[in-house]
């Protein structure tokens, strides 16, 4: 910290992408390039992990870069205080018009809290994020809810899609997503949680995922209708489809369908 007090700015870097341990790391960075217009952060968990300090010390402190545009951000471990995101955006909250988000396990991350975070960034373009939580804490439906709001049905907002990932956790991610490479889902599309929108809009799709399992306990018989609805909302090119219960009625029409 002394270190960082006793070094000059360096106001000539608008562009960096770098990789942290600690998110005091990255703010102390922040501080010292006040004319960042593009930032990349990528938080690795490293192998022997420091302690979580609360960087509410230091924000006090120091003032971050209000010149940003694009900020994209990439956590993937459970170390890292929401907070210090809140800290960033909230000095280029008038010029940011990029903002990407991936997390694992952010404590109380929400949608009213990210419409509390965003709104005031009038300059926002484009909004894309894949949030991980252990789904033990939270209830679907209220987090379906939060995401319904005025501020989140707005045209100019992505429309929100909520499942179960393969670790049993709840994932949120905007649409169209370009992340993710598993889901699994129930075979009633109904029961596919969307804030806003219909499943076969142009904008409601995943373009990386490669293994859909599609679970069946009520053993509803699979349909043509819901295998092309399936190929609308996953477009990778190499996918592996599985179904826990198949009973397709009419074989040689599908078969005839995938052979075309």
């Amino acid at each position: 910290m002394d270190t960082f007090f006793n070094t000059l700015p360096c106001p000539a870097i608008e562009r960096l992408s770098v990789y942290v341990l600690d998110a005091q790391d990255w703010i102390c960075l922040c501080g010292r390039t006040p004319n960042l217009t593009h930032l990349q952060i990528i938080y690795e968990e490293p192998e022997n992990p420091l302690d979580n300090l609360n960087p509410t010390n230091i924000t006090t402190l120091i003032c971050g870069p209000s010149h940003l545009t694009d900020l994209h951000i990439i956590f993937g471990c459970n170390q890292v205080s929401f907070e210090s995101v809140e800290w960033l955006i909230s000095y280029c909250k008038s010029s940011l018009k990029q903002f990407t988000l991936s997390s694992s396990d952010f404590n109380r991350i929400d949608g009213k809290r990210l419409e509390i975070l965003l709104q005031p960034c009038r300059q926002l373009q484009k909004l894309a994020f894949d949030i991980e939580f252990d789904s033990d804490e939270f209830n679907m439906m209220e987090i379906l809810f939060q995401f319904q709001t005025d501020w989140w049905l707005d045209a100019c907002r992505p429309p929100i899609f909520l499942h179960y990932n393969n670790s049993g956790c709840i994932l949120i991610v905007t649409m169209p997503c370009t992340s993710l490479k598993y889901v699994k889902l129930e075979i009633d599309p109904n029961t596919w949680l969307l804030n806003k929108g219909q499943l076969d809009s142009s904008l409601i799709y995943f373009s990386k995922v490669t293994s859909i399992n599609i679970l069946n306990n009520s053993q509803q018989p699979v349909t043509l209708d819901l295998l092309r609805l399936i190929g609308h909302v996953f477009r990778s090119p190499d996918q592996c489809l599985k179904f826990t219960f198949w009973g397709f009625h009419q074989p040689q029409i599908l078969y005839e369908q995938v052979s075309l």
